[in-house]
């Protein structure tokens, strides 16, 4: 009894496994139902300019940013319907609760004209050009500025507004209540261009091939293409709509038990919750190509719904699959609890191996065949899988049957094939080399192979030289070893085997050679290798950021694919001695999950692309493979400027030295968030630099302005354009800025305008110097000169007495003496050294003793400091001191007949000193200073004192002599 129920149960299992079919195959997708901040009742979704997602929802309005939901403004009511514009503008309404668009963090409620009733529209939308179209109350409303002008005029009020659309020429599509479609021009005119479709049109959408409305209710409900000719009826449903999006050649119909994908082809298929898609809910294309639907039973996305898997729930068992195998009527799937075989109409049935079991990735050979290394099966099957088998089989399924060719000793590893250039097949198993030379032939022993370096047979890829020239075998352990390929009936042995050791620590998993005789290495824990003249070189460039890779496949469209345990990358040679290239991945944006991979991916030539995982079987189509999606926009999230956070980009300056700038920015991507790439670019600089995060620091740059671009890929070639862009300043130094400048050219203006001065005063001091040195040659010299001239000319009369020769002679010798004494004093005022207080002490005395020679006449005596203090004096104060103070001596030798002169010098109050001359002769004569000649000495020395700022007394008394005293400062300072 117990044996019949196990037998019956697997009739029925495998009936139900061959009962399923491609229809069956679901999708990559993810079901989004416990978001942070996720709204309840969600009704809607749309994506922004920027690549935000909205959701309207019973809740209102919310932004997806791929990380969190979070609430939008302030909306007491259930909105229906999201819509975003070309211009970044986002609104959302419900006719019951209103109109609102986004205006920065809040919402800003549109109002409608006077004449409608509802609070909002059934439905508005934003056409190509930004502006503003609402179906109001049954009537088509457009905004223009802060008023509504109706079009259509009551014809289309008649058939009462419901749907919108917009299109590609600019203006709306128009889906009335009563089954009417309208044609609305960007210029307004309004033309109905479909009528009679049946009741309620849910939804319109603009298509070159011709308007697409989706009808509710009549006599067709569906999809249907309005033609001139007529209408063409795509799809015949009688489900409620919920939900008309276009991705590439396909619309896709959202009702409440599933999905609808109608081709443009003609072709339809109907995906229900078993293929991953639960319906109910809006449905929404993203700028890259995703699938999103919003509903009260989550938010959903499928990256690229092209893509098909096939798990467990489409008949597949819950194993892990290893490799796909090519063969007539589909492929053979190998897989670690045996082979399935998936038919071209897409059912999968295990295939029986008789008395054997497999878990072999196996090879296939150029005539349909399959080959997999088998364990005989005793009669205690589980028993048998977990112990050591004795000996191995070759199993070979060729037309839908399993056959046991060839009983080979134990041996680790799996076989591995290869196609000689003469066509001939030829397999590695274990310690032999077998070759076949057409389906029907028998297998040829055609060689024996060594166990390896470690005594352990382990080879793990195999390659027959597409020269002939030789064969290669890999093994785990890392050796690789090479023998000349064997005429007709000669057999290798293992002596004939030449093995060298490729990478230590590495597991040699896969070899490959390519039409240009390269041969590539797949290694497992050190990427991908090539070998070349006996070694192994690790690949660089891109290629070398793979750390592991477990097989190699050609590609039909060029190059090699390479698998990873979570990659697989399509990389094509260069030249010899340049890193091959990187120029395709599949990803998670491919509809490919992103787990471990099975061993050997298969490419067809029309390029569609079979990936085996170890939970399934995906099936990449080539218009996903060329799909190329909008690479994602860049927006600035975070400025933090010295230290400050920055609100907004505009007049950004950062101050100088010590300043710094932190930039965050985001790249949003639904598709695959992993793959995003970002990169950054000062001015001037024509090199990009590429960044593994959104996030930058600056700090000393230089004074001026700046500009930073930025950019994003999914795929390293296609990059945000345009590129986001920051400009800022950093300020000068405080003696780089304009005030500074401004001040510093004012001040160096101001000191040559100073400096002008200072040499015309300079120049006019030197002038007046000259003219005063004129004038004193002149007075002192000039007059003393003519009256010397005339005494000795009056020498020459013959007719004067002697004694009057003798006193015209001492006269005239008198008056050169004097002219002598006055060109000495000019002399001494203008030399060097002349410039001191104790100078000028020193001169009076040696003119005082020239005044006052010894004998009987007056007698001098200095009071003075002793030493005298060197205090500078200027050119003009030492002249007119001198002067003053000769004119004094001169006077007190000459005419006062005095017999004792006291000269002064000494410091008096206020930083002043006191020059003086007293004698003690007959005094100034009554009258003295108002006219005559002593009036005008003393006039002349007042002018002198008040020269130099310098005060002058005079004091005298008729028989009690004279006291000349100056009191003046030797810095030159007046008073």
């Amino acid at each position: 009894m117990r044996r019949f129920i196990l037998i019956l149960s697997i009739l029925i299992g495998s009936s139900w496994l061959g009962a399923r079919d491609a229809g069956a195959a679901g999708r990559m997708g993810r079901h989004m139902e416990d978001i942070p901040g996720m709204p309840v009742g969600m009704t809607d979704v749309g994506q922004d300019t920027t690549g935000y997602l909205w959701l309207s929802s019973s809740e209102g309005l919310s932004r997806y940013d791929g990380f969190e939901i979070r609430p939008w403004g302030e909306v007491a009511g259930r909105l229906t319907y999201v819509e975003t514009g070309p211009q970044g503008q986002v609104l959302a309404g419900d006719d019951r609760t209103g109109l609102y668009e986004v205006d920065g963090p809040a919402l800003r409620r549109v109002k409608g004209p006077g004449s409608v009733a509802r609070p909002g529209p059934l439905h508005a939308i934003y056409d190509r050009d930004g502006r503003l179209w609402a179906a109001w109350d049954g009537r088509l409303l457009r905004r223009d500025g802060d008023a509504w002008l109706e079009i259509g005029g009551p014809e289309m009020a008649d058939d009462s507004a419901f749907s919108l659309a917009p299109r590609v020429e600019g203006g709306v599509l128009v889906g009335s209540r009563h089954g009417a479609v309208w044609m609305v021009s960007a210029d307004d005119r309004a033309r109905r261009i479909a009528e009679d479709l049946g009741d309620w049109i849910m939804q319109v959408h603009d298509d070159p091939m011709g308007p697409v409305a989706a009808v509710r209710f009549g006599r067709r409900p569906g999809l249907v293409r309005i033609t001139d000719p007529g209408v063409d009826h795509l799809l015949d449903w009688e489900e409620r709509i919920d939900g008309l999006a276009r991705r590439g050649s396909t619309y896709w119909l959202a009702y409440p038990t599933g999905v609808w994908a109608v081709h443009d082809d003609g072709s339809r298929e109907f995906l229900a919750a078993g293929e991953g898609f639960t319906g109910f809910g809006n449905i929404s294309v993203d700028r890259e190509g995703g699938l999103w639907m919003a509903s009260v039973r989550g938010l959903s996305h499928y990256p690229q719904p092209e893509t098909r898997l096939w798990t467990e729930l489409s008949g597949l068992p819950h194993v892990f699959l290893r490799s796909v195998h090519p063969v007539a009527d589909g492929f053979i799937l190998t897989s670690w609890s045996g082979p399935i075989h998936l038919g071209r109409d897409g059912r999968a049935r295990k295939i029986p191996l008789g008395s054997s079991s497999t878990r072999s990735a196996g090879c296939h050979d150029p005539w349909g065949g399959v080959w997999l290394k088998g364990m005989p099966v005793p009669g205690d099957a589980p028993i048998a899988i977990r112990r050591r088998p004795e000996a191995h089989v070759l199993l070979e399924w060729r037309g839908g049957n399993t056959r046991t060719r060839r009983r080979t000793a134990w041996y680790e590893g799996d076989i591995a094939c290869d196609v000689a250039p003469d066509g001939s097949f030829w397999i590695l198993a274990g310690g032999e080399l077998l070759e076949l030379d057409g389906p029907d032939a028998e297998l040829q022993v055609r060689g024996r192979l060594p166990d390896g370096t470690p005594g352990q047979l382990n080879q793990t890829a195999f390659v027959v030289r597409r020269d002939g020239s030789a064969v290669v075998a890999g093994y785990y352990t890392g050796e690789i070893c090479q023998a000349p390929l064997p005429p007709a009936g000669r057999i290798l042995e293992p002596a004939d085997w030449a093995c060298a050791q490729f990478q230590a620590g590495t597991g040699l998993l896969d070899l490959m050679e390519t039409p240009t005789q390269r041969l590539w290495l797949a290694a497992d824990g050190g990427g991908v290798y090539e070998w070349v003249e006996g070694q192994g070189r690790r690949v660089q460039g891109e290629m070398g950021e793979l750390r592991e890779a477990i097989g190699l496949s050609p590609s039909p469209a060029g190059g090699i694919w390479v698998m990873g345990w979570r990659h697989r990358w399509r990389m094509v040679e260069r030249a010899p001695g340049t890193p091959p290239s990187v120029v395709e991945r599949l990803e998670t944006g491919h509809g490919v999950p992103a787990w471990e991979n099975g061993r050997g991916l298969h490419e067809e030539p029309d390029g569609t692309v079979w990936v085996p995982l170890y939970s399934g079987l995906a099936r990449v189509p080539p218009e996903v493979r060329r799909h190329v999606g909008a690479a994602p926009a860049v927006t600035i999230t975070r400025l933090v400027a010295d230290g400050r956070q920055v609100d907004g980009v505009e007049d950004l300056s950062l101050r100088h030295g010590g300043h710094s700038l932190e930039l965050r920015w985001s790249a949003l991507s639904f598709r695959d968030p992993t793959s995003v790439r970002y990169r950054m670019r000062m001015e001037n600089d024509p090199d990009w630099t590429v960044l593994s995060q959104p996030y930058v620091r600056l700090a000393g740059l230089a004074a001026g302005r700046h500009r930073i671009e930025l950019g994003a890929s999914l795929d390293g070639r296609i990059w945000s354009d345009p590129s986001a862009v920051l400009a800022f300043k950093v300020q000068r130094p405080w003696y780089r800025q304009g005030w500074f400048v401004a001040l510093a050219l004012a001040a160096f203006l101001l000191l040559i305008y100073v400096a002008h001065r200072l040499r015309l005063a300079h120049l006019l001091r030197l002038e007046r110097q000259r003219t005063r040195i004129a004038m004193d040659l002149h007075d002192e010299m000039g007059a003393g000169l003519g009256s010397a001239g005339l005494l000795v000319g009056l020498l020459a009369d013959g007719d004067l007495e002697r004694q009057e020769r003798r006193d015209i002679g001492a006269r005239a010798a008198a008056q050169i003496r004097d002219l002598g004494g006055a060109l000495s004093d000019i002399v001494w005022s203008l030399r060097p050294g002349a410039e001191t207080l104790d100078a000028l002490l020193l001169f009076l005395r040696q003119r005082a003793a020239d005044l006052f020679p010894p004998g009987d006449g007056p007698r001098v005596r200095f009071d003075a400091p002793d030493p005298c203090p060197p205090l500078p004096l200027r050119l003009s104060q030492r002249r007119n001191l001198q002067w003053m103070a000769v004119e004094a001596l001169h006077n007190a030798a000459r005419h006062a007949g005095a017999r004792r002169v006291v000269v002064t010098l000494r410091p008096a109050e206020a930083g002043r000193w006191r020059l003086s001359v007293r004698d003690d002769g007959a005094g100034l004569p009554a009258g003295a200073g108002e006219g005559g000649e002593s009036g005008l000495g003393q006039e002349s020395m007042r002018r002198r004192a008040a020269e130099i700022g310098a005060d002058l007394q005079i004091t005298s008394a008729q028989g009690e002599g004279v006291e000349v005293t100056i009191w003046f400062r030797p810095d030159g300072r007046a008073r």
